[in-house]
Formats: structure tokens, sequence, C-alpha cells
């Protein structure tokens, strides 16, 4: 099958099970997808960014979104990090953290942060609260969402940017800034819509 697009070809071929002299495998799956561009005179295929070779040209197809949940739930922590694996981006679209503190006395200070390679906060935001021993609360962090200064029947809601999307590499620190006790427990759930990137 061949597309024009002005002065561009995108030639792709599914395999028909007969072999055509560019390849084939089994079933109508897609085979090869080739990027053309005419030079003047007659169409060539284009180079990628990859190599600089003749006939190299190809077409990244990427899958769309997929809604997806990313769990840490090891216990005996107060600090949590979820990294964005290569190739994949993450739009976020709410995270929810129950934070279960021990016996030990101190005021938890739990911050949010997402983070680039180079773990550079590039968004952070601090809950409106501290957290105490024995506490057992809910945080849920939404996009857009009015900050809350209180804990209601356990719960409290803390904004976040909206469309918050996170490339490869990026990740998502959750911690108390106070350190109080490595002994406390995070259950932590990041709802997303993810997506494979070449």
């Amino acid at each position: 099958m061949e597309i024009v697009f002005g002065s561009m070809r995108l030639n792709v071929v599914f395999d028909t099970g007969v072999s055509d002299g560019v390849g084939s495998s089994t079933n109508g799956q897609l085979v090869t997808s080739r990027l053309w561009g005419y030079n003047g005179s007659q169409y060539d295929r284009l180079r990628s960014l990859k190599s600089s070779g003749d006939g190299i040209g190809v077409l990244a197809v990427g899958h769309g979104w997929d809604t997806q949940i990313q769990s840490d739930v090891v216990e005996n922590q107060n600090d949590k990090t979820v990294t964005v694996p290569a190739n994949e981006e993450w739009e976020i679209l709410w995270i929810q953290l129950q934070y279960t503190c021990s016996a030990t006395v101190g005021n938890r200070a739990l911050q949010l942060d997402f983070r680039n390679g180079s773990d550079s906060a590039r968004f952070r935001t601090r809950l409106a609260v501290n957290l105490v021993a024995l506490d057992d609360e809910f945080v849920i962090w939404v996009p857009g969402y009015a900050r809350e200064t209180a804990i209601a029947n356990s719960i409290i809601y803390q904004p976040i940017p909206p469309a918050s999307v996170l490339t490869a590499g990026f990740d998502i620190r959750i911690f108390d800034q106070n350190d109080i006790d490595t002994n406390d427990n995070m259950s932590l759930h990041i709802y997303t819509t993810e997506r494979q990137v070449p």
C-alpha cells in the first residue's frame, strides 16, 4: 500500500504469505514501512536520524495511550520512588497514598516530587498538614484540585499540575521530609495513561 502526501510517499507492506523482496511474515501482519521523498527527479527512501545510509528511512509507529496502575506496597518505608521506564511516557491521572505511621513520635512532613533523570525536582509540593504517630491516612493528589488544609474522614486531597506528562527517566518520589521512622508504611498507587515511544 502506498500513501502520497504531496512530495512524500509512505510505502507500507503487509504480508500476503508471498515473498515480495521487501520482507514477509504471516497472517497479514505489518512487515515494513518506508518513507520516501521526492528528490527532484525520483522518489528515494529517506534517511533516518539513526543512520545516514541510503534506504534506511523508517516510519516509527507508536501505540496509543493505555490506562495503567503503578503500585508499590512494600512495607516499612517512608520514602518511595517510581521511575518511568525507557521508551515510555506517562500522563498522571491521580496518585493515591495510604500512609500508616508507626508509634514513633514526630511530625511526618510528606513531600511529592516529579524529578528528571538527574533527580532535579521539576515539580514539588508538600502536604498541607503533618501526620503524627499512629495516623493512618489517605493522601490523593489530583490534577487541578484545590489544596485542602485539613484531613477529613482520613482523606486529604492535594493538587498536581493538569496534563502532567513524564517522559522516560523521570520519577515520582514521595517521602517524609523529616525522616521520622523508616518503619512507617506507604501503600502507593499511581494511576496513569501510558504510551510507548521510539
